[in-house]
C-alpha cells in the first residue's frame, strides 16, 4: 500500500482549541493524562480513529486510561501496559487487563504472550521517544500481532521549526511536558521514524503530520527571537510545521524484514 504523507507547507491559522487541548496535558506520576476531544484534529484523536472499533488492542503506556476509555466505548477489548503502578490502577476501569511492565525490559513481550494472545492493533502513542531501545521494543511487538494486525505509532518531530529556532538562539531547554519533555531519550525526524519502523520489520501504510502554528507556546519566544528572513528560510524546509507524526504499519514479510 502506498504511504500517504501529509507534508507541512505554507503557514496556516492556528486552531487555538487544538493547541489548548494538546498543551493542556497534565503529567501525573511520570505519565500523561489527556481529555481527548475526538472531534478535534489532534494526535490523540487521529490515533483512536486509526485504531477503529471492535478490535483487540494492546495499548503501550496506557497511563490512567484516557485513550483506553474511548477505545472501550467503541467496542474494543483493550489490554494496557503501564510502568507506573498508580496510573495502571486507574486504567483498570477501562482495560480488560493492565500489566505493570517496563518496555525497555527485553522480556516484556514474552511475559505477555500466550498462544491465543494476539492483537489486532498495538498502540504506541508518544511512547517510543521515552525508551532506551525503541528498536528493540518494536521488534518485540511483532510477536504479539496477529497476521493482519498493525501498529499505530505517534512521536514528536525534533525537526519542527520551533526547535530549529531554539538552536539558532542557543537554547535547548528540557521541560516537564511537550516536545522537549525531560523524559524523552530518543528524538525522531520523518526519515528516522521511517527507518526504525523498516529496520524493525514493518511496512508503513500511512504516515501523516500533525502541524503546530508558529505561536506554539513551547517555542513561541524563540521563534520570535530570530530574524524574519531566517524564519522564512526555515519554513521552506518540508515538514517545518510538523509537531508530531502519526503512522500505521503492518509486519513486513520475513524475507523483506531480513
Amino acid at each position: 500500500m502506498a504511504v500517504g504523507v501529509e507534508e507541512s507547507g505554507v503557514p496556516r491559522p492556528v486552531d487555538r482549541r487544538k493547541l489548548e487541548q494538546e498543551w493542556g496535558a497534565a503529567k501525573i506520576m511520570g505519565s500523561y493524562s489527556y481529555n481527548i476531544d475526538v472531534g478535534a484534529d489532534s494526535v490523540a484523536s487521529r490515533v483512536v480513529n486509526l485504531v477503529g472499533a471492535d478490535k483487540r488492542v494492546l495499548e503501550l503506556g496506557c497511563s490512567g486510561g484516557h485513550m483506553s476509555r474511548i477505545l472501550q466505548a467503541r467496542g474494543c477489548d483493550v489490554t494496557g501496559i503501564e510502568i507506573d503502578a498508580a496510573a495502571a490502577e486507574g486504567a483498570k476501569e477501562y482495560c480488560s487487563a493492565v500489566h505493570t511492565l517496563g518496555l525497555d525490559d527485553p522480556t516484556w513481550s514474552a511475559r505477555l504472550a500466550r498462544a491465543d494472545d494476539k492483537f489486532d492493533v498495538i498502540v504506541a502513542a508518544d511512547v517510543l521517544e521515552h525508551l532506551r531501545d525503541p528498536f528493540g521494543c518494536l521488534v518485540q511487538m511483532r510477536s504479539l500481532l496477529n497476521a493482519a494486525g498493525y501498529l499505530v505509532v505517534s512521536t514528536p518531530n525534533i525537526a519542527y521549526g520551533g526547535v530549529i529556532a531554539s538552536l539558532l538562539v542557543d537554547e535547548f531547554e528540557y521541560k516537564e511536558i511537550g516536545l522537549l519533555d525531560s523524559t524523552h531519550r530518543h528524538f525522531f525526524t520523518l526519515s528516522s521514524l521511517r527507518k526504525v519502523l523498516s529496520d524493525a520489520g514493518y511496512r508503513i501504510d500511512h504516515l501523516s503530520s500533525v502541524d503546530a502554528g508558529l505561536d506554539h507556546p513551547e517555542f513561541a519566544r524563540q521563534w520570535a527571537g530570530i530574524p524574519e528572513r531566517t524564519r522564512n528560510l526555515i519554513l521552506r524546509k518540508p515538514g517545518a510545521l510538523a509537531f508530531q507524526f502519526v503512522a500505521t504499519a503492518h509486519k513486513a514479510p520475513r524475507e523483506a524484514a531480513s
